[in-house]
């Protein structure tokens, strides 16, 4: 939700489709600053991603173009000219070395942004710069939601050792006990993860504290839609894979849409699936590429080298193996920045913001 003021009146909440309208009636200007919950202060509206994302009418004559290297949607007079195309100038220096590495730059090539290993990369890196300025209020997240996570699934454990004679149910009740666990948990970082990416890209971090009271906004939004996608994309994959992937893909960007949008669990669901039914096969490839190596990968190549791991503490048996498996939940947090990028693009390549030579 967002709120507005034009010459000190105060309007709001709004949600951002109401202020796509209010900018195509020019209540929306250059002159108007905003808010949103977790912010210190009010913001001039040019100093945020919302600018873009409206287009807000720019003073002085200055228009709106499209970044032929990230796909954003930047002032032309703070853009420069890069082989017949114009680049954002925070992009320069990344959009000459992808040309010298025998890259296209991913908007210029005319394609669809995803459609290939170069542009794939270019979301990495894109992910990356991202994710980097978030990392100083997510990293402190992150660990403390993997202690709280390894006290709760021995508590589990624990709790149901009067199963421990009967094998396996034993062993069924605790992975179930472990799976819901990590299911909030992760939740949880995934909420926070979105939220702040969100809140970097606009321009303004927020601190530790207000990012954790918004959490609570989406949280339980979220949580739906990782109970919902989640189950049945497990039950897909162990059973025929593809089928799995196929939901994975299909509700990929339903997280970030919840919270760029502001969408309940169901239209954000739905939100993602009209993003990818074009060219479906192509997402589909390069998201589960992402989750493979941001996810299968890492915690494949730990759950293989349990007994190495174990060896290493031989007085405090699985330490190791819970330490590696701690760390390989690390790469989820690139994965949310990867999928939120994805998100941009998408929406840009919606819109049919491609800029010719």
């Amino acid at each position: 939700m967002w709120h507005y003021s034009n010459g000190g009146v105060q309007q709001g909440p709004v949600e951002l489709a109401e202020l796509e309208k209010l900018c195509r009636e020019g209540v929306i200007t250059a002159d108007t600053s905003v808010w949103r919950p977790g912010w210190t202060d009010w913001i001039s509206i040019l100093a945020t991603d919302l600018a873009e994302q409206l287009h807000v009418p720019l003073p002085d004559g200055d228009t709106w173009e499209i970044c032929a290297y990230s796909g954003d949607t930047c002032r032309r007079s703070e853009m420069v000219e890069l082989g017949g195309y114009r680049v954002g100038a925070a992009y320069k220096d990344r959009a000459v070395e992808l040309l010298h590495q025998g890259g296209q730059l991913p908007v210029a090539s005319g394609k669809d942004n995803a459609s290939g290993v170069v542009e794939f990369g270019h979301l990495l890196r894109e992910g990356w710069h991202l994710l980097a300025k978030a990392l100083p209020s997510l990293l402190p997240l992150w660990i403390g939601i993997q202690i709280i996570e390894q006290v709760l699934t021995h508590l589990v454990a624990g709790s149901l050792g009067f199963l421990a004679e009967e094998g396996g149910r034993f062993a069924v009740m605790v992975a179930i006990g472990n799976f819901v666990v990590v299911l909030i948990l992760n939740n949880a970082l995934n909420t926070l993860c979105v939220l702040q990416l969100d809140s970097v890209q606009a321009g303004a971090p927020m601190p530790l504290g207000r990012l954790l009271s918004r959490g609570g906004t989406f949280y339980f939004r979220l949580l739906l839609i990782s109970v919902i996608v989640t189950i049945p994309m497990m039950i897909g994959c162990i059973a025929f894979v593809l089928p799995g992937l196929m939901i994975l893909t299909r509700y990929a960007v339903a997280d970030v849409a919840c919270v760029r949008e502001d969408l309940s669990a169901m239209d954000a669901m739905k939100r993602s699936a009209a993003l990818m039914v074009s060219d479906f096969w192509s997402h589909l490839g390069r998201v589960s590429l992402a989750f493979v190596v941001f996810s299968f990968l890492p915690n494949t190549v730990v759950g293989f080298n349990k007994g190495f791991l174990n060896k290493l503490s031989p007085d405090f048996p699985d330490l190791g193996f819970e330490i590696m498996h701690a760390i390989a939940s690390l790469p989820s947090l690139m994965a949310t920045a990867f999928l939120f990028c994805y998100f941009r693009e998408l929406r840009y390549t919606e819109r049919g913001m491609v800029q010719s030579s």
